[in-house]
């Protein structure tokens, strides 16, 4: 027994008798995954998606109900990062797609489209101006961008354990630390801060833009009920 009043074993034991009806209602996914792992490193598109002893295989979604290729039927309480919150195979977004396809695929060009979602988005949200990005990594590198402008060429920082994508420079060096572009923070409970400069000599920071996060990604997969 821990100092906590938990049983390491018997939580051992839970996990692994969860684990037996994983993989025993899983077999087709473990037979997609045999096949993914040759074309894709950890068998996943991206590696956020990887998952011991492998991931869900998913092939169809209705609402807020998903299908794997077993044909397990789950809950979906991820919804795509949150951009599937109206759901599912939703019908009126369906026939908006259906009817904007017959009339282009992808122009790389302005549309009167971006401009009427624009002006929505001004409307409900109140901020005058937007971009449109493919991805939250373009969308940090676009606010980091925006705000060196602003301030000259001050240091652009990320807290501990946040996500702000693929970007290097918001990436963290040290557990517990702030990274930050040109300087680094090194923060440990108990300690003060310390500044050191990009090449390890201490260094003084001055005005920086910090990206935060209101609740850090926790990596525990619990993506489907």
């Amino acid at each position: 027994m821990s100092d906590s009043g938990l049983d390491p074993q018997r939580i051992a034991s839970l996990t692994e008798a969860q684990q037996e009806i994983y993989r025993n209602r899983t077999g087709k996914s473990a037979a997609e995954y045999q096949r993914a792992v040759k074309v894709m490193p950890g068998g996943v598109p991206s590696s956020f998606q990887m998952m011991d002893p492998w991931p869900v295989y998913l092939t169809e979604g209705k609402g807020s109900q998903v299908w794997d290729v077993d044909g397990n039927q789950y809950t979906d309480f991820h919804a795509g990062f949150g951009v599937m919150v109206i759901g599912h195979a939703n019908p009126t977004i369906g026939e908006a797609v259906k009817a904007r396809i017959d009339q282009s695929t992808h122009f790389a060009a302005p549309t009167n489209d971006s401009i009427e979602v624009a002006e929505e988005l001004k409307k409900r949200f109140g901020l005058p101006h937007w971009r449109f990005i493919n991805s939250g990594t373009e969308a940090t590198m676009d606010a980091v961008h925006l705000a060196r402008h602003q301030g000259g060429h001050a240091g652009a920082g990320a807290g501990d354990e946040a996500q702000f994508g693929a970007l290097p420079r918001l990436r963290l060096a040290e557990p517990g630390g702030i990274a930050f572009h040109h300087h680094a923070l090194a923060r440990r409970e108990g300690d003060e801060p310390v500044g050191a400069g990009a090449d390890g000599a201490g260094g003084e920071v001055g005005r920086a833009h910090v990206g935060v996060q209101p609740l850090a990604q926790q990596h525990d997969q619990r993506q489907f009920a």
